[in-house]
């Protein structure tokens, strides 16, 4: 449970406490979200990284007490972390452009990196991708059949690569046809998103399919994956490529969802990639703008008197 500090605050609060040890574990217990996934997050609302932007503070305090003479610079180097006065040196003119024994206020002024504050959100990332809706919709329990990143030890791209390569969408539509009878083509395929370590990347669990309701007998070459019934978070958004969506689509869905009185889930998370007929007509056509249909796990919240937000539990 959190006061209405934000996290982005509280991040930041704890960060400047403990600048000279933080360790980028301690985010996730800080705010009870997968530390990748977090990380992301943050760089998405401030344009920085939470490890450049500790290096940069790291630093600019450095910088600061060797302007005061309360620093040589082999102290600096071993306040900061670095194993010795060389690699502070590189870091620390990479920043301020002049090395720190030649340091100037007027360098240190110019390259200092200010603490963040939550007026501090970046205004240039997010501005071309668009979401053009948010509903939340409660999802029966259903099975993804389909190739994961377990069995072909690939994610992402060159996973989808394999799914239309060795034709696993030919063998979900006679899969589908048998089973119920018919076949949707509302949609192509389904991303699922799991497993996010860091965040450079993107979760280290992908699989791609197609759901059924009821559970069907699979090929040996295919994977089967149950969802328990659950609400959603279902974003309809709009960008020029899948790229602009990936890379803000969670944190512009989690804001619009808090404002909307929903918290997104963590245990377990994921996300989920609805590949529809827009996204099909968008393919044939390069100037047209891409839109995806993408869904994370939420529940509604409620505000106590003493102002802590509990999330209520519907199911």
């Amino acid at each position: 449970m959190h006061t209405y500090l934000s996290l982005e605050e509280e991040v930041i609060h704890r960060i400047e406490a403990d600048l000279m040890t933080f360790d980028l574990s301690e985010i996730s217990r800080i705010t009870g979200v997968p530390s990748g996934l977090y990380q992301r997050f943050f760089s998405y609302s401030y344009g920085i990284s939470i490890a450049s932007y500790i290096r940069k503070r790291k630093l600019t305090v450095a910088a600061s007490k060797l302007l005061l003479k309360e620093w040589s610079v082999t102290s600096a180097a071993f306040e900061c972390g670095y194993e010795d006065s060389s690699s502070f040196s590189r870091a620390f003119k990479e920043q301020f452009t002049v090395s720190p024994t030649t340091l100037t206020v007027d360098a240190f002024e110019s390259h200092k990196q200010e603490r963040l504050t939550h007026t501090t959100i970046s205004k240039d990332l997010g501005k071309t991708t668009e979401i053009l809706s948010i509903e939340y919709v409660q999802l029966p329990s259903w099975y993804l059949v389909g190739i994961s990143s377990e069995r072909y030890s690939v994610t992402g791209h060159d996973l989808w690569q394999i799914y239309w390569q060795h034709n696993i969408d030919k063998q979900l539509y006679q899969l589908e046809i048998h089973q119920t009878g018919s076949y949707s083509a509302d949609y192509s395929a389904i991303g699922f998103m799991t497993d996010f370590e860091d965040s450079g990347s993107l979760g280290r669990k992908y699989r791609i399919g197609r759901l059924f309701k009821d559970k069907p007998a699979v090929a040996h070459d295919l994977d089967m994956h149950q969802f328990d019934a659950m609400t959603f978070a279902h974003a309809r958004i709009s960008a020029a490529s899948l790229n602009d969506i990936i890379e803000v689509a969670y944190p512009l869905t989690c804001e619009l969802a808090k404002k909307n009185g929903f918290a997104i889930q963590y245990k377990p998370f994921f996300w989920l990639e609805y590949y529809n007929k827009d996204w099909l007509d968008a393919d044939k056509d390069n100037e047209h703008k891409r839109i995806l249909d993408f869904y994370l796990p939420c529940q509604k919240t409620r505000v106590t008197n003493g102002g802590l937000q509990c999330v209520a539990n519907e199911n």
